[in-house]
């Protein structure tokens, strides 16, 4: 082939790129990782190599290799200063630095997704770099920051009604609005969400935070309609479990009997 004949031809580094981004696609990330840096090391110079660097520190991240993404990441640094990349090693570096628990790296990271917000001319990046902004507010128990900095995202999806790529924001808004007692809201962008994606892991996620809200409302037939529901979709997922029982233990200290 003409890959085997000339590992350093065009359509080589074309082949090689687009293998490695097939193998990302298919969540085979040890493979893809080892494919993009083969790319770098042969094509240094190519007008890609800087984004095969970058989705090989994003392939190790996603490998659940956080120290491997950190090299991967300061290698770009070093090699690629000048890289039109540079919200994307961004936010690549804020990802890194909330896949642990230290929250002075939060801090770091809350702080680099604010500077790719009013850096950035594209809409795309600043709603990417929004999206993760609120969960590092989060992580930081700062509900709400969390909620100003998904709000973009939560209008956005609400005008258009419809699940965009950044859907799971009525999530962060819902589960920050119970947390800050806006139990009206909370219910509103959980019911959002469930009408939005019909199945899923993360519908236990809206579903808890609805009941809760209902329950902080005085809701008992829609509060015990969601634990119903719960209770049957969800029976062996922890957070089902553990809203159940954290909701009966607030109807029992309030002296709720008839719940």
């Amino acid at each position: 082939t003409e890959f085997e004949r000339d590992a350093k031809s065009k359509l080589a580094a074309d082949v090689l790129f687009q293998w490695a981004a097939a193998e990302r696609l298919q969540e085979h990330y040890k493979t893809a990782r080892k494919l993009y840096l083969d790319y770098v090391k042969r094509f240094p110079k190519n007008a890609d190599a800087d984004d095969a660097l970058h989705f090989a520190g994003e392939a190790a991240l996603l490998d659940n290799k956080p120290a491997e993404a950190q090299k991967l990441v300061d290698r770009f640094r070093r090699e690629y200063p000048n890289s039109d990349l540079w919200a994307y090693r961004d936010l690549l570096q804020a990802r890194i630095d909330t896949a642990g628990k230290d929250t002075a790296k939060y801090k770091v990271a809350a702080a680099l997704l604010e500077g790719v917000i009013r850096k950035s001319r594209i809409d795309q990046t600043r709603s990417l770099a929004r999206f993760h902004l609120a969960r590092t507010y989060r992580l930081l128990k700062d509900h709400k920051q969390a909620l100003k900095a998904v709000a973009p995202l939560v209008a956005e999806i609400r005008k258009a009604d419809k699940a965009t790529e950044f859907v799971d924001a009525l999530l962060y808004a819902a589960a920050s609005q119970l947390t800050e007692k806006q139990y009206r809201p909370a219910v509103d962008s959980a019911t959002q969400y469930l009408n939005l994606i019909d199945k899923g892991p993360q519908r236990v996620w809206a579903l808890a935070t609805r009941a809760e809200s209902y329950f902080e409302l005085g809701d008992k037939t829609k509060t015990d309609a969601d634990l119903d529901t719960l209770i049957k979709e969800f029976s062996r997922d922890q957070m089902a479990a553990q809203t159940v029982n954290r909701i009966a233990e607030a109807a029992y200290n309030r002296k709720k009997w008839d719940w």
